[in-house]
């Protein structure tokens, strides 16, 4: 009995590492702007703000409100952990997972574990509020939209039959322009796919969609037009050297090679993973695969493959951009092993292949709850610092800045794994010149001047 409940508490001890982690990691780079609290008709306004200036997007919104809460951001942070996984289940199995069967919880925990290996910096994207929200957040609304797509237009098996309701029709319109405003990113792809689907159903199959399957599709691009025109991206890329509509080949190309060498340089067991999983699609011929999965798997991976030249038009390139293609290549990638898995049906093979996978998450998630509490440590030595100074002064010079990747996890590049930057660079040594992080120390704690020793 003990041994069939293994997977559920290794998924539990995951969930309880996840909140530790959430609560103790450390204020970092935008996380700073949340030092002023706000009350909740000032959080409306600065996410009407936020559309008409800043950062448009939905899951900015979202960061805004929570990241003032430690509870909310706990729960928050909880249930975007769990929805993602949930979701990516849901895509490979076509089915839920269910806590109760320990079948289940090893297959989702060898998800998990797969995800963490290839993606290697998971900190950043799950308990960094600024990425989780503009990122982490909208993944499980657009692996859901690919899902109920995937269903019907490979499968024919709509998810939306029978529910024809005017709320319920009001309801997908309302999730289809949420998901539409995530980013500028993936809903183009999302976009163009579903109208090949439904270019297939017209002209192939003389049918016209379904009605709800329609309103989804119509109200994503509702979503993504009220994205794409906010005045805030207008504002921001009128700021841009070159504007938003001019188009510059050879820069283009300079950041299209940018987005590649992420994957040479950050990626490289995920690249070399792909290569592998290409290889036995195309030239292992016992997989088992029904003609449907194979077509479900080709429009994932070229998804994912042709958001790389979408990204590459962005004028700031960073991991979190390829999170999409990551996650869509991963996908994959647990699609064919699980193939391979079921080809073989070895029980040995697959005790082993769950025993290390829940020993390597066990290890890993209590790694990160030290580097995030010994960050936190560091962070909180350091405000403490600044606010006994500045009770005496308005001019604070720190015996050390914030430092936080410790020696002791510093092999495989663990601290890099959770933790988005070490955050040495937030406070300098000159007291005229300030980073954005001591601008904003020093209007919370009203100083004049913010600077740390020279460690020469």
């Amino acid at each position: 009995m003990t041994k069939n409940i293994v997977p559920q508490m290794v998924y539990i001890f995951i969930n309880i590492a996840c909140l530790f982690c959430l609560f103790y990691y450390p204020r970092t780079r935008d996380e700073f702007y949340y030092l002023f609290d706000m009350t909740i008709p000032q959080r409306f306004e600065e996410c009407f703000n936020s559309y008409l200036h800043i950062n448009p997007r939905i899951g900015q919104w979202i960061t805004n409100f929570v990241s003032r809460s430690m509870f909310l951001k706990m729960i928050y942070g909880l249930v975007m952990f769990n929805s993602f996984f949930y979701m990516l289940y849901l895509l490979l199995f076509r089915k839920a997972p269910s806590f109760k069967d320990s079948g289940s919880m090893k297959k989702v925990l060898l998800i998990v574990f797969i995800f963490v290996v290839l993606t290697k910096f998971f900190g950043e994207m799950f308990f960094y509020s600024p990425f989780g929200g503009n990122y982490t957040f909208i993944m499980p609304f657009y692996l859901w939209y690919i899902y109920g797509m995937t269903e019907y237009f490979v499968y024919g098996n709509d998810v939306f039959k029978g529910r024809k309701s005017i709320l319920f029709l009001l309801f997908v319109f309302l999730l289809g322009v949420f998901t539409g405003m995530g980013n500028e990113h993936i809903p183009p792809v999302l976009i163009s796919f579903t109208f090949l689907g439904f270019l297939y159903k017209v002209v192939k199959d003389k049918k016209w969609p379904p009605l709800a399957i329609t309103i989804y599709y119509i109200s994503i691009i509702v979503g993504y037009m009220l994205l794409y025109f906010a005045p805030a991206n207008a504002e921001r890329y009128s700021k841009l050297e070159s504007g938003s509509s001019v188009f510059h080949l050879m820069e283009y190309v300079k950041q299209f090679k940018a987005v590649l060498m992420m994957y040479r340089y950050y990626l490289p067991e995920l690249s070399v993973a792909v290569l592998v999983c290409i290889f036995f699609f195309l030239f292992y011929k016992k997989l088992k695969i029904t003609i449907h999965e194979k077509i479900r798997l080709i429009v994932l991976f070229t998804m994912g493959l042709v958001t790389l030249p979408i990204v590459a038009y962005s004028p700031m390139i960073g991991l979190r951009l390829i999170f999409f293609t990551n996650t869509l290549w991963i996908l994959c990638i647990c699609s064919l092993l699980f193939s391979l898995l079921e080809r073989f049906k070895n029980k040995k093979t697959e005790n082993l292949l769950s025993s290390f996978s829940s020993l390597y998450l066990v290890i890993f998630f209590a790694v990160g709850c030290f580097i995030c509490y010994n960050a936190y440590k560091n962070s909180e030595s350091v405000f403490q610092e600044i606010t006994l100074k500045s009770k005496k002064s308005d001019k604070v010079v720190l015996e050390q800045g914030f430092d936080y990747f410790s020696d002791t996890f510093n092999y495989f590049n663990m601290n890099r794994r959770f933790l988005l930057e070490n955050g040495s660079d937030y406070i300098d040594n000159d007291p005229l010149k300030d980073t954005r992080q001591e601008m904003i120390v020093k209007m919370k704690f009203h100083l004049k001047e913010l600077s740390k020793k020279d460690e020469k």
